[in-house]
């Protein structure tokens, strides 16, 4: 079982980095690292975290499961994504941290939009 930091110096250390520059090309974007609990997430975030779980997860990948598995809302479980290099809504990657009775953490719910895949 990985053994992680608290979740809020997880969030201190994400707050802390700030936008990381990136450049694929010719162009130059931002991307911001977000890290929220589950009562942070606003409406179209949560859908989008929720969509993009679903498109890779269960059509892409073929896997056939309930993704909505009520740890998404406990207490301790960080939502950690980035959204489009645009800061549009869309979220392009996303991993759930989830805190374990014994103290540690572990990671779930790994996932990439196929279109960033490689940026």
């Amino acid at each position: 079982m990985l053994t992680a930091p608290s979740s809020d110096a997880i969030g201190r250390r994400a707050s802390r980095a700030g936008p990381q520059r990136r450049s694929t090309g010719t162009v130059t974007f931002v991307t911001t690292i977000r890290d929220h609990r589950f009562g942070e997430l606003d409406t179209p975030t949560l859908y989008s975290i929720l969509r993009l779980r679903s498109e890779v997860f269960v059509v892409e990948q073929d896997i056939v499961y309930t993704d909505p598995d009520g740890r998404d809302v406990e207490e301790g479980t960080r939502h950690i994504f980035v959204c489009g290099p645009d800061e549009s809504d869309r979220v392009t990657a996303y991993l759930r941290l989830l805190a374990e009775v014994d103290g540690s953490h572990r990671i779930g719910r790994v996932v990439t939009d196929p279109v960033a895949r490689g940026t």
